[in-house]
């Protein structure tokens, strides 16, 4: 996975670790008003927001998220900022 262009993690296990915080403390979500396939690869356009457990502020902006499959799994997950 890779936030921006930086490598944030590689493999399952290390995804799970880096995220696990989110999923079991934060309330988040996002909505995708365009996407487009090509093959195995997509990109979706995203407005996505979360609330900050710890003093209950509201982050929200917009991504493009690229997703390339492998073997019927994402492979390669990407975040940009726009």
């Amino acid at each position: 996975m890779w936030n921006d262009r930086t490598r944030a993690c590689a493999g399952i296990e290390t995804f799970r670790d880096r995220y696990r915080r989110l999923f079991e403390d934060w309330t988040f979500g996002a909505t995708v008003s365009e996407r487009v396939v090509a093959g195995e690869d997509a990109v979706h356009l995203e407005h996505g927001w979360r609330v900050d457990p710890k003093d209950s502020r509201r982050l929200e902006g917009d991504l493009l998220v690229t997703h390339t499959m492998r073997e019927g799994l994402i492979g390669v997950k990407q975040f940009l900022q726009v």
